[in-house]
């Protein structure tokens, strides 16, 4: 299969021993090995054995046969002991912890399908936090002797359920004065940006972030599991030379503040909004302030929230500043 955890092996292999001989003049057995590299260290139910398909196995006496999984830690799982009866072969057998239909049912030969293995903790038993990297074998030996057989090929598959978190957002430039507002195209449970923000939608602010580029991310959660989105640059340039509001000069002050800040607004403008959020973007305060012929002083009573860092955006629909305010 071609899914791949990052830049590991892949997370299903098949294995087609040469040789892999079954009789019972093998004292230790048969055994076939597949080799994972670069997978997490610890086996959870975020990333879980899937299944375990006997491909194609050749045998005279299936109920000769006992089967185990060994994983790089050394735990076994038996798989199959003394079922199938006086038939032969395996062809397609896959072991699954979502199965219906259990192994050891199977008096009369094997059919093709889905079987949850003779061990009743099924793979699941191997979830311990062991570390997947290394040898996974499949071990069968014949009990009872008088008919030979062999292993021809065999699979073992990984599921990946960690979340894979989206941002539709390419590498931008914007002004120190600006914001820009990115969300994780899914829901989770929660979320940790690189910046620090923990919220599906975050607004990023030119004058917080500093001149320069800055990588952005999110990692996410969902039940437990976590995943990280690709990144993107961000780049806040000075922008010298550009209004900052549309035809607007605009002071602020007094900032910090107790309670109330005012804008000295000089110029001639359609109107715009002000806009007070909290450090996670979220909206404590919104006014509008409509058309202005030549200047006006507003006054913004903010003396209803709590003491802290804010900041102050006004957008007209065209343009937007942000500011830091403080309130204490």
């Amino acid at each position: 299969l071609a899914e791949n955890f990052g830049s590991s092996t892949p997370l299903s292999q098949t294995e087609e021993p040469v040789g892999a001989l079954i009789n019972s003049t093998i004292a230790e057995g048969t055994s076939s090995s597949l080799f994972f590299c670069g997978l997490p260290e610890s086996l959870d139910g975020c990333l879980e054995i899937v299944s375990l398909s006997i491909d194609s196995l050749n045998h005279t006496w299936l109920s000769d046969l006992e089967m185990f999984l060994i994983s790089p830690a050394g735990d076994s799982l038996e798989l199959s002991t003394n079922n199938g009866g006086s038939l032969d072969n395996m062809i397609n057998v896959v072991f699954t912890d979502t199965a219906a239909n259990n192994i050891i049912s199977q008096t009369a030969g094997i059919a093709p399908g889905f079987y949850f293995p003779e061990d009743s903790a099924g793979f699941a038993s191997f979830y311990t936090g062991q570390d997947l990297n290394g040898e996974w074998t499949l071990w069968i030996d014949d009990v009872s002797g008088g008919d030979n057989g062999q292993l021809f090929s065999w699979t073992l598959t990984f599921q990946d359920n960690s979340p894979t978190p989206t941002v539709s957002q390419s590498d931008t430039t914007i002004c120190i004065t600006q914001v820009l507002t990115v969300s994780v195209n899914e829901t989770y449970d929660s979320y940790l940006w690189s910046t620090g923000n923990n919220t599906q939608e975050i607004d990023l602010f030119g004058n917080i972030l500093g001149l320069g580029d800055t990588e952005v991310s999110v990692t996410v959660d969902q039940d437990g599991c976590t995943g990280t989105s690709d990144s993107f640059t961000l780049t806040v340039d000075a922008c010298a030379g550009i209004d900052e509001l549309t035809g607007l000069n605009i002071e602020l002050y007094p900032n910090p503040t107790n309670g109330t800040i005012m804008l000295d607004i000089e110029g001639e403008s359609d109107g715009f909004v002000v806009d007070v959020l909290d450090i996670n973007g979220k909206s404590i305060h919104n006014q509008s302030i409509g058309s202005i012929a030549s200047g006006v002083r507003k006054a913004i009573d903010l003396s209803h929230v709590a003491d802290g860092m804010y900041f102050l955006r006004l957008d007209d629909g065209q343009s937007t500043i942000t500011r830091k305010l403080i309130k204490r």
